[in-house]
């Protein structure tokens, strides 16, 4: 192995022990991108799963199969996908995720919850406040 080699796999190393997906994850998830993009949902999925062998509890790849769930249309597990990126790390774009998954649910209450949650962790974020505004007229709370 020569010295371009051994830094290369030095810095992969340091990325994974940080949490970072590996090159061959990132490969993946473009792949992912890439099903997603043209209807092979079913694909998606499989790549998505095969990422997650590798790193099961990576919140990036949770919440890409969350994405992939909810382009499915399989609503309930794209809630149970977000809701396990939360749980590792709750982020604006996993919690807008799992709104628009309950959402689609006709679960607005508890959209509006966890949009509520999102905005509080980015009060500046004009995407998450029209988010919280659709889903307000949605649930009739127009004065809100």
């Amino acid at each position: 192995m020569n010295r371009r080699e051994r830094r290369a796999a030095g810095k992969q190393a340091k990325a994974e022990q940080n949490g970072l997906p590996s090159a061959v994850e990132l490969a993946l998830c473009e792949t992912v991108f890439g099903h997603m993009q043209s209807g092979r949902h079913l694909e998606a999925q499989l790549c998505c799963h095969k990422a997650l062998e590798a790193s099961p509890e990576h919140p990036e790849l949770l919440h890409l199969m969350a994405l992939v769930c909810m382009n499915a249309g399989q609503l309930d597990h794209a809630v149970e996908w977000a809701s396990r990126a939360i749980r590792k790390e709750a982020k604006p774009s996993y919690l807008q995720a799992l709104a628009a998954a309950l959402l689609r649910l006709g679960r607005q209450e508890e959209a509006l919850q966890v949009l509520d949650k999102a905005v509080q962790l980015a009060p500046d974020d004009a995407d998450l406040r029209r988010s919280m505004g659709t889903v307000l007229l949605k649930a009739g709370r127009t004065g809100e």
